[in-house]
Order: structure tokens, then C-alpha cells, then sequence
């Protein structure tokens, strides 16, 4: 009896501190981690990452009537999303960022839009567009959060821009928004009503330094002999050798 109770209560601990079936729960997704040099809004989840070492990110730089004018930045590129506490709003999300980037380095802003001056389906023609989608723990329900326009969203915030230090250039974009409650009770994510999600995008611009490599390496030590011929040849740690004589 004893036994089964520790099996109970082991089980009761891995459902409750792990996401299952796409579900969020409040801790931070496997493997994630907050930027380096970005710190996290207190009481966030990260329930979204990709990290790459060399990758291409795509901010969004302005816009000319009804077409977004954007900026494709290589280097080494993060893409987080978090989870935020009910009573922070999307512009006071953004106005802890900006703080962070101040303090981070000299800021250069290269484009922002608040509310009804975004496009209403930002979140989905942009942010959540198919090849920019980052592996997160609600699974393909993750979708849902993004498509559509303020009428499922309220309060979307962008912002882009320039942080430079001494030692690097970071391109930083925050997309931030509340999701409607009603639409996402009937999609199963109530646990997202009413909280504002950051997407933060950072690329930190590096050189490209290429890693190729030409066939496979032999042992230095190794020695193969050649058919003799007049004057005696070998090859020797690639080299052919004839009576003494290197060619």
C-alpha cells in the first residue's frame, strides 16, 4: 500500500510540474533559456524557443499603404515567447524592454505601432507567419493565439529596433498582445485569457565563418606503397618518393 501511494504521488508531481499533450503549465519550456544579455519581465513563462548559431531574422521596418516594408538581419538569432502575468499591459511590457535595451546599449528605433495603428492580423501575416513558427510546449493549438485580427487580439504592440555595444549589434524586435477570452475558450487555451504573450526576436549580428572540410583526413603515420618503378617509388605521408628525390 505504501508502495502504491509513492507511485500516486510521484505520478501526481510529473503531471503537475510538466506540460502534457500540448497543455501549458507554469514552467519554462525544455531546453529554453532567456537571452543572455535580455532579462526576463518578472512572473513570465517561456513557453516558446529556437536558438540558432547562424540564422536570418526578419523585422519589420515599416509600412507603405498596405504592404509591410521589412529588413532580413543574419547572425546569431533567438526567438522566445512568453507568458505574462494578467496585470501587465503590452505597452508596459514594452516599456520594460526599452529600459532593458538602455541599459543594454545606445538604442536606435527603427520601427514601432500600438493598437488600432498595427495591422489587425499582425499576428499572423508577420509574426506567426509559416516560416518564422518556433517550436513551443501548446503544440499546433499554439496557431490559434495568432491568426485572425483585433477581434480575437486586443492591444498588439511592435516594436523594432537597434541596440549597439561596444562589443556587438543586436536587431531586437518585442511583438506583445491580449488574447480574446471567448475565442479561446472554445479552442481549449482558456489558461491564455486575458494574458499578454511576448514574441522577442533578437539577432545579434556576427560573420558567417564557414566550417567546410575537404574529404576525410588520413593518419599522418600512414604509409602505402606504389607499384615499383624504375628507380624505386613509394608514397610516403602523400608525398611520391623516387631514390631519395621528393616529386
Amino acid at each position: 500500500m505504501l508502495r502504491h501511494k509513492n507511485m500516486v504521488l510521484v505520478a501526481f508531481i510529473i503531471a503537475t510540474a510538466f506540460p502534457l499533450n500540448g497543455v501549458w503549465a507554469d514552467v519554462d519550456m525544455l531546453e529554453s533559456k532567456d537571452h543572455a544579455k535580455i532579462p526576463r519581465i518578472a512572473g513570465t513563462t517561456i513557453i516558446g524557443f529556437a536558438e540558432s548559431g547562424y540564422d536570418e531574422g526578419v523585422f519589420m521596418s515599416g509600412e507603405t499603404g498596405n504592404q509591410l516594408n521589412s529588413e532580413n538581419i543574419e547572425g546569431k538569432r533567438t526567438r522566445i515567447m512568453y507568458v505574462v502575468p494578467k496585470d501587465l499591459s503590452p505597452l508596459g511590457i514594452l516599456r520594460n524592454y526599452q529600459k532593458a535595451f538602455n541599459d543594454l546599449g545606445d538604442v536606435e528605433e527603427v520601427y514601432t505601432c500600438k493598437g488600432h495603428d498595427c495591422f489587425s492580423n499582425l499576428g499572423d501575416i508577420f509574426i506567426w507567419r509559416k516560416s518564422n513558427r518556433l517550436p513551443n510546449n501548446i503544440g499546433k493549438k499554439a496557431d490559434s493565439y495568432f491568426y485572425g485580427s483585433l477581434r480575437k487580439l486586443k492591444d498588439q504592440t511592435y516594436w523594432y529596433g537597434k541596440v549597439k555595444t561596444p562589443e556587438s549589434l543586436y536587431h531586437v524586435s518585442i511583438y506583445s498582445a491580449i488574447a480574446s477570452s471567448k475565442y479561446f475558450e472554445r479552442k481549449g487555451l482558456e489558461r491564455f485569457q486575458n494574458h499578454p504573450l511576448i514574441q522577442l526576436e533578437v539577432v545579434e549580428v556576427t560573420d558567417f565563418k564557414p566550417t567546410l572540410e575537404m574529404g576525410s583526413k588520413q593518419p599522418a603515420s600512414r604509409l602505402s606503397k606504389t607499384r615499383p618503378s624504375s628507380g624505386g617509388c613509394q608514397k610516403v605521408n602523400g608525398e611520391i618518393v623516387c631514390s631519395g628525390r621528393s616529386l
